[in-house]
This record gives C-alpha cells, sequence and structure tokens, in this order.
C-alpha cells in the first residue's frame, strides 16, 4: 500500500480528478437552485478527501473480483455508511473491501468503474446531497472519462511506489517519463515530496 501522505487531497493532482468533478459539478448544478452550494460541495470534498486513503480504495477495487451479487451488496453496504467526514467514509470503504469474498466476474473493468461510481455516490452524500441526486449525478460520468481516471490513479500509485522503493535524493533527477500526461502528474509529486508534505 501507499505510505503517507500527510495533508495532501484531491485538489493536488486537479489533472487525475478535475474532470470527473468538473461532470459532477454541472449535473448539480442543473438539479439545484443554487450554483454555489453546488460548488461548495464539489470544493471541500476536494479538499477534504486526503489521497492515500482513496488510492488505497482504488487498490483494493482493482485487485478484489466480486460477483454481480457480491457488487451490488457492496453498494448497498456503502450506502449504511453515515459518516459526516470523508475520509472517515473512506476508510469504512477500506474496511468493506477487505472483508470482501474474492469471485469471478464476467467484465472486471466494468465492475471496478462501479464500484467507483458507488464510491463517489456515497462521498456526495456525505456532503448532504440526497441518495438519489447523487446517483443520477453519478450515473452521468461517462465510462470511458471514469476509465481514464482509473488509469491516471494507477499511474500516479507506480510513481509513488517508485520514488519509495528507490528512496534516494537523485531519484527526482533521474525519474523521467515520457508523455506530457505523465510528466504534469509527475511533478505534482516531485513538488509535493519537495515541500515535504510527506512521511
Amino acid at each position: 500500500m501507499l505510505f503517507s501522505i500527510s495533508g495532501v487531497t484531491l485538489d493536488y493532482l486537479p489533472e487525475v480528478f478535475e474532470e470527473p468533478f468538473r461532470r459532477l459539478e454541472e449535473f448539480l448544478i442543473s438539479k439545484y437552485t443554487s450554483p454555489d452550494d453546488v460548488h461548495q460541495v464539489i470544493a471541500i470534498t476536494k479538499a477534504e478527501t486526503k489521497i492515500e486513503p482513496f488510492f488505497e480504495i482504488v487498490e483494493l477495487l482493482d485487485k478484489a473480483t466480486l460477483s454481480d451479487e457480491a457488487t451490488q451488496q457492496f453498494r448497498n453496504d456503502i450506502t449504511t455508511l453515515k459518516n459526516r467526514q470523508t475520509n472517515e467514509l473512506l476508510t469504512g470503504i477500506k474496511g468493506l473491501l477487505l472483508s470482501s469474498q474474492n469471485c469471478s466476474t464476467a467484465n472486471v473493468e466494468f465492475e471496478i468503474v462501479n464500484r467507483l461510481r458507488a464510491v463517489f455516490v456515497q462521498m456526495l452524500v456525505v456532503r448532504g446531497v440526497t441518495l438519489e441526486i447523487a446517483k443520477l449525478a453519478v450515473d452521468g460520468i461517462e465510462p470511458d472519462l471514469l476509465n481514464d481516471t482509473l488509469t491516471k490513479i494507477k499511474f500516479v500509485c507506480g510513481c509513488l511506489k517508485t520514488i519509495r522503493t528507490h528512496n534516494r535524493s537523485d531519484l527526482l533527477i533521474k525519474f523521467d517519463i515520457n508523455g506530457r500526461q505523465k510528466e504534469i502528474i509527475t511533478n505534482v509529486i516531485i513538488g509535493t515530496l519537495k515541500k515535504r508534505e510527506y512521511m
């Protein structure tokens, strides 16, 4: 699992999380009378949700393969978590994933995205959005966008593990990744490390 990154939240990686939250905000504004309230819900969710537990959940989602029935049960179990803080909610979701039985499923990627949707839904619910509207908002996020988000999260996880594995001061110079998008994400990680916002 990832090492601790104290203080770093989802808004530290806009290249990863900005687009899905933008889509959620657009939908919620279309259903609410006050865009300011919606903007506040989204901003607080990103600013208070720590990256480490969120990434740990995604890693568990990626590892655990559940049957259709188990996936539905996972969604149902998430709705019973009434934590007022998003990070406490993520801790509860992590516990649910760790206790899940591994089973075979016909379409693993599809189920990972569906379980990620359930996580986003409950993150909105703990911020006061009704369950019905939260589900509609999250269902409005295209599967391709969520798949892209998952790919980026897995890439960042890999970067962090590489930095931890080498644990050398010269790694920040030698850590070279091709592709503009990957360079942007890597620069954010390196910036975080230089600020010593990690353990």
